[in-house]
Parts: C-alpha cells; structure tokens; sequence
C-alpha cells in the first residue's frame, strides 16, 4: 500500500518469489512476479502466491520519479509567461475609467492558470495526467482571456446610445443630469461608449445638441467610431468630423446634428465624442444620440443636407468667408444640390448612389477650389514659389530683395481669360533710387527666365509714412489670354539703383470683365494687417474690429483693434484663414496665410 498522494514507492521480491506465478488481485489477472514493482500514488497491490514463501515483499522508502513529458507544459507557461509580461497586456486589463479590452476576472483567472502550471512544470513528482491537466487549464484560461475582450455591456444599434454604459471619459463630463444628457463639458472632454451594430448597413447618426458659448470661441463636437484595435483614448481629433454648434438661449434648446457611418453586424465599435471649444469655459450639451439604419435615399438627403451647410457658409457676402469661393464654384455646386433635389424618394438605390456620387464630386471641387491657392483669380500663396534667384528672403513676407533678385511662382487659370496682376508692396528707399517691381508670364518656364526687363511690366513702388511696413497695392498691365487648366509661371524681378529695394506682402491674379469694364483692385483700400504668410502674430494696418475665421467658417478671433497693434495667433493651426476688418464703416476681406 502506498498512501503518498505526490509520489510512487519501489516494491522489491525476494529472490525466490521472483518468476513466481502470482493471482494479481486487484486487476483480477495473473502475472509473474518481477524484482520490483512501482506502486503510484494512493494505491494498494494484493497478490495471491500459489508456492509458499517464507518472506514477502519489501516496500522500500527511496521514492522514484514517476515517468512524465513535460515539454508541451514547459513550452505553453514560456509563451504565456511571456505574454502576462507585455505592458500592452496590463495597459488592456479593462477597468473602470480606463479603456482597456480583457476583461479583469478571465485575467485573474489566466494568472492563477499560468501560477499553478509553472509549478507543475518544475515539480518532478507529478503524473502525466496533472501535467496534462495543468497544460489544458492554461490553455483554456488564455483563450477565455483573449477571444471575450470587454467588461462593458454595448448599446445595440439601430437604437439610442445609452451614457451609462460608457467605458472612458476624460475632461469635465457630467454624465445623466436632470435632463439624462451630458452636461456641460470643457475643451478636450471626452465619452467613450461601445456600440454593436445588430443588423449590417449604412446608419445616419443624429445628435441634440445645445450651447449659450458664442461663435467667437468656436463650440463644436467630434464624433468617430473607432475599432478596439485603436487607441480611443489617445485619439487624435479629426476637425474635419466636427461641427459647429449654434448659439442657443438656453443650454436645455437642443437642435440637431447628423453624421453617417457604415457599420457591421456584430462588429464591436468605440463612439469617441469629443467636446472643443476655443477656449477652457463650458463648451456643449448632448442630449439624445440616435443611431438610424438609412436608405440609399435616405443617404442622399443627408449629404444634400450637408452641402447646403456648406454653400450657406460661403454664400452671405457679410462673411469674412465669402471671398474665398468664387460665383462659378457657388454655381456649380448649387446645381449639383437642384440635380440631387429632383431624385424622389421612390428612386432605385443605383440612381441614389449615381446622385450621391455627383453630389460629392461637387463637394470635393467645392472644397478644392477653396484651399488651392493658387488656382486664379485669386491670392496666390508666396510660401508655394518654384525657385528664387538672387538675395530674397521668404518669411512672413518676401523680404528686402536687392537689385535683379527674382522668385517663380506656379499658377494654373480655373477660367480662360486675360488676367490684371496685382501686388501689395512697401519700400524704405528713395524714389531716385527707383524701387520697382517687374512682372513676366509664361507656359514655359525656361523662356520664361531669358526675357528680358519689360519697362512697361514694371511698378514703381513709394516710400510710405512707415517705410517697409506702409503696404500699398499696385496694378500691373494685363496679361495676354491665359487658358483654364493649364499651368503658367509668374516671374517677378526686384529692382533698384541700389541694395535693398522692396518688400512684398501679397501677389494678386484678377480676371478681367468680360464686359467693357476692368475688376480692378481697390487702390485705395488701406493695408489691414501685416505680414501674411505669419507665423505668430499680425500687425493691424488700420483700426477696426477684426475677425479671422477658418474655410469651414468657424470664427477664432473676433475683437477691436487699433492701427500698429499686434494680434496674437498662437491659438490658430497652421492653414488658410479669411481676415475681415471693419475699418471706417467700410469692409475689407483678405486672405491670411498662418505658418
């Protein structure tokens, strides 16, 4: 009898037991005594001898190794060994607050899986089947762990979005006020929430939202639904998902906003709303978030709803914004809108995806016309020149040029016309010493830099009260007929009696009337604000109220200024911005170039 639980013992025959016949009682057989036998933990061996004996069998203490293959153990604790040691893996144990994917009791349960199999592993007085055992819990405990990610109950979509079951916020987020919503949340606050789609489709997203925050600190929301392979909580904001919240009289005046997503069924995602604001106050509600499965019709009234979002914004001449779009692109893009409008509701989904199509063929032009700057007419942008020669330096603005020095600029029509060019200029030197600007066009850029000087292409420019920052506009010659599409260079010359000579602060094409009358620039309208392209502040030509808004026609500055005062615009990212100045009860528009 051997009553160890972890252990077997030796059993030794006498010699002249040994080759006796014996009855093995226990297993009911009958078997030929060997000179041992190993007995196993917690068994009892009964022999009945059919000679007589005058000695019987001798259990010795010396314990022995129980026989085992240990590799597939030894090999599984490694590898998950080496898994429970990732810090990724400790980052993804899911926590309240935190977003992490495996659910924390299955990693207690794998650790403790792990714990046991590694002193398994290295115990040599265990039998194969703990080994085995031991191997097929681990196994179990890993794959438990890693293929059921997530401690939260998702909201099932189509349907609203319940808040309770967020699963990370960051910010100052109220959750489930009086009114059920989120209140009152800060810049960079955010909400976390999982969303299972239950049926396969594109889903128009509506949300109520509300803000007493005005239009100069920007109050805006960022929706994205994010796969759990991302990083949700470090998600880096996309503007271009966000919108613009309208100023209401009370934080509980909810309108509505739309977004559009495809989703899968059973395809786990992550809503990210995100709260912006241009400053550290008090930003946005959300009440209801409602996630709606669409048609194709459906779909098409959604996105001729956000085209006329976006030709509204360009549309009212009383917005700094306005100038950035021409008439023909306003056209053309409200014709894309009446075409859309005509599809009814009982249309194939083929003709509302052909009209879906068209509509954002119309958008993406709409929105290239506004951030290419230098398709003509228009403001061309001095950062984007194809080479200089000579002493010139680009910052802020193209700075004190010395005598011949020259730069290219690339350009290509968006219409077919004859161009006026035009330039904003300033100079410290003398009109003896003939300060002028020299302009050439071309298709061919290498002819293009062996013409000679052209008297009648050259502006003189003037010393003004304040030297090189008195910016006045000065108009060259026509062009010869320029064809839409195709590319052109600008070559403009500095030149001087002497050193230095002229600083330039903008670079113009205007397309002439086709009538009999020329759209000239306004030769009198004052410098509002110096330099551009900027960097980290602008100087006020003028005294007025100024007010700098984005291409999406989201107002970040708006306040009074006086002539000379400088305009800090550290809060803005580096891109295109509309710069209004209502100087004298007259309005100028400008482009504005931030670094």
């Amino acid at each position: 009898m051997n009553t160890l639980s972890d252990a077997s013992k030796t059993i030794e025959f006498p010699n002249e037991l040994v080759g006796a016949s014996a009855w093995q009682f226990h297993t009911e057989t009958s078997i030929t005594l060997p000179a041992t036998m190993q007995l196993p933990p917690c068994s009892t061996y009964v022999f009945i001898l059919d000679d007589n004996t005058t000695q019987a069998g001798l259990i010795t203490d010396n314990l022995a190794d129980i026989s085992t293959n240990k590799d597939l153990l030894k090999a599984a604790v490694s590898e998950k060994e080496a898994f429970a040691q990732l810090p990724e893996t400790a980052l993804n144990i899911s926590l309240v607050g935190m977003g992490g994917k495996y659910k924390p009791d299955l990693f207690l349960r794998f650790m403790r899986e792990l714990s046991y199999a590694k002193t398994i592993a290295n115990n040599s007085k265990v039998t194969q089947e703990i080994v085995n055992t031991a191997l097929a819990d681990l196994n179990n405990a890993y794959s438990a762990l890693i293929n059921e990610t997530f401690t939260y109950d998702p909201c099932p979509i189509p349907g609203m979005v319940n808040f309770d079951k967020k699963m990370a916020t960051g910010g100052t987020i109220t959750i489930g006020s009086a009114s059920g919503d989120i209140g009152s949340t800060r810049q960079g606050a955010y909400v976390v929430v999982p969303l299972l789609a239950t049926v396969s489709g594109n889903y128009i997203v509506t949300i109520k939202a509300a803000t007493t925050r005005g239009s100069d600190v920007s109050p805006r929301i960022n929706l994205a639904l994010i796969d759990e392979s991302t990083d949700f909580v470090n998600y880096k904001v996309d503007e271009k998902d966000s919108k613009l919240i309208k100023q209401e009289s009370s934080w509980s005046n909810y309108s509505e906003y739309k977004w559009s997503f495809d989703l899968n069924a059973n395809d786990l995602k992550f809503m990210r709303l995100t709260f912006l604001v241009n400053d550290a106050g008090w930003a946005v509600n959300v009440g209801d978030i409602v996630f709606k499965l669409s048609s194709s019709w459906d779909r098409l009234q959604e996105l001729i709803s956000n085209a006329q979002e976006i030709l509204d914004t360009f549309s009212n001449p009383t917005n700094p914004e306005y100038a950035s779009i021409s008439d023909e692109d306003r056209n053309m893009l409200k014709s894309a809108i009446e075409n859309a409008k005509t599809i009814s509701s009982d249309a194939s989904d083929d003709d509302c995806n052909n009209g879906m199509n068209t509509l954002q063929n119309a958008i993406d032009r709409f929105y290239e016309a506004i951030t290419t700057m230098n398709m003509i007419p228009g403001a061309i942008n001095l950062s984007s020149y194809e080479e200089t020669f000579g002493s010139i330096k680009v910052g802020d603005i193209i700075d004190a040029t010395k005598n011949n020095s020259g730069i290219i600029y690339k350009v290509r029509p968006r219409t077919d016309g004859i161009y006026i060019p035009s330039i904003s200029a300033s100079t410290n030197t003398e009109a003896a010493d003939n300060p002028r600007v020299n302009i050439s066009v071309s298709s061919d850029l290498e002819i293009l830099k062996e013409q000679t000087v052209d008297p009648d292409n050259s502006v003189l420019v003037e010393k003004g009260a304040n030297g090189w920052n008195t910016f006045k506009t000065y108009k060259f010659p026509e062009t010869e007929p320029l064809s839409a599409d195709q590319d052109y260079y600008i070559l403009l010359r500095f030149l001087t009696d002497v050193n230095w000579c002229v600083n330039l602060n903008s670079l113009s094409m205007i397309l002439k009337d086709t009538g009999t009358s020329i759209e000239e620039p306004e030769m009198g309208k004052p410098v509002i604000f110096y330099p551009n392209p900027a960097a980290n502040y602008i100087i006020a030509g003028c005294s007025g109220k100024i007010m700098i808004s984005d291409l999406k026609g989201i107002t970040h500055i708006n306040r009074l200024v006086s002539a000379g005062e400088r305009i800090d615009l550290r809060i803005l990212t580096s891109g295109f911005y509309i710069v209004h100045m209502i100087s004298n009860d007259k309005l100028y528009v400008a482009k504005m170039i931030k670094k």
